[in-house]
């Protein structure tokens, strides 16, 4: 996976809110890569008012879920 090569363990990044599943809050980063946030902690660093597809995101990159493919986040909050 490259992306594993970008996004490294500690990486600060931004990207696009784009849905809310059952496992998380899919964010769509650079070059169409998936990762995934916390809802729970997405929502305690955010305004109630930002939790909605389209917004900006920013998080750390914490770990990488091989089976699914996704960049896994920590710290995600939500901005306008």
């Amino acid at each position: 996976m490259r992306a594993k090569e970008y996004f490294t363990k500690g990486k600060e990044v931004e990207g696009i809110l784009k849905v809310f599943y059952p496992q998380g809050v899919i964010i769509e980063l650079e070059n169409k890569t998936i990762a995934i946030a916390d809802y729970e902690e997405c929502a305690r660093n955010s305004e109630a008012k930002n939790l909605y597809p389209n917004h900006l995101v920013s998080a750390k990159v914490k770990d990488y879920d091989e089976k699914n493919m996704w960049i896994i986040l920590e710290d995600a909050k939500v901005q306008l």
